[in-house]
């Protein structure tokens, strides 16, 4: 089993709120990083509890198909 995956069984699950969207990433050192997607597809990243956040192309990858998952929830 993927240790992220054990760690954080909910990362990279996108859930609805009342106006915009969230999703969990792990970032390369494993620290859990919350994400809020808006209807216009900007990211807004909380990054209070960090001094820096180590981003992989496959938490990018991970953000980018959520916006389009989130826009074609939002057109249908």
């Amino acid at each position: 089993m993927d240790i992220e995956k054990k760690l954080f069984p909910n990362s990279n699950k996108i859930i609805r709120e009342d106006d915009y969207f969230k999703i969990q990433i792990i970032d390369a050192e494993l620290d859990p990083v919350n994400v809020v997607i808006d209807a216009d597809g900007d990211f807004f990243i909380n990054t209070k509890e960090y001094s820096y956040l180590k981003l992989t192309e496959q938490n990018l990858m991970v953000l980018l198909d959520a916006q389009e998952e989130i826009q074609n929830i939002i057109n249908n």
